[in-house]
């Protein structure tokens, strides 16, 4: 989806818009059908909170800027010009923007990363399963003591 977005052409990003719902609601399916997993439905909680914001805008996912931004960045500038498929640039905010990406992760160099809560929430889910995954099964014990016989 983020490839249509390469084109800048207006047919290509509003073909993305229903794909990137589609793809989320696919994906909210098969974690809703291993919600035994460790971490599944947390991973969903946060998938459901980013679909509901994506629906709620059109298709894509609200972006609410600090104020610091480069103004003469690329990234803003398709941002406003609104050819990302995947995201929307948010003046003030507005609607639903609380569950957007509003949260800034720092990142290496300097360049920070806008986040949202449901994106927390799915990458809380996904290192549950790693953490659950990756600890030794406890060694099994009898039920019962000793036989008399020993």
């Amino acid at each position: 989806m983020a490839l249509l977005g390469t084109t800048h052409a207006a047919a290509a990003v509003n073909a993305a818009r229903p794909l990137n719902v589609i793809g989320a609601a696919l994906l909210l399916a098969v974690v809703w059908f291993n919600r035994r997993i460790p971490g599944a439905l947390v991973f969903g909680a946060g998938l459901t909170l980013n679909l509901i914001v994506i629906l709620a805008f059109g298709g894509r996912m609200p972006v609410l800027l600090p104020g610091d931004i480069d103004p003469n960045s690329a990234v803003l500038a398709v941002l406003k010009g609104g050819l990302d498929p995947l995201h929307v640039a948010l003046a003030h905010p507005q609607g639903l923007w609380f569950l957007g990406d509003i949260l800034a992760i720092p990142g290496i160099g300097g360049h920070a990363s806008l986040v949202s809560i449901g994106d927390l929430l799915m990458a809380a889910g996904i290192a549950w399963l790693i953490i659950r995954c990756s600890q030794r099964e406890p060694s099994l014990q009898p039920a019962y003591g000793p036989s008399p016989s020993r």
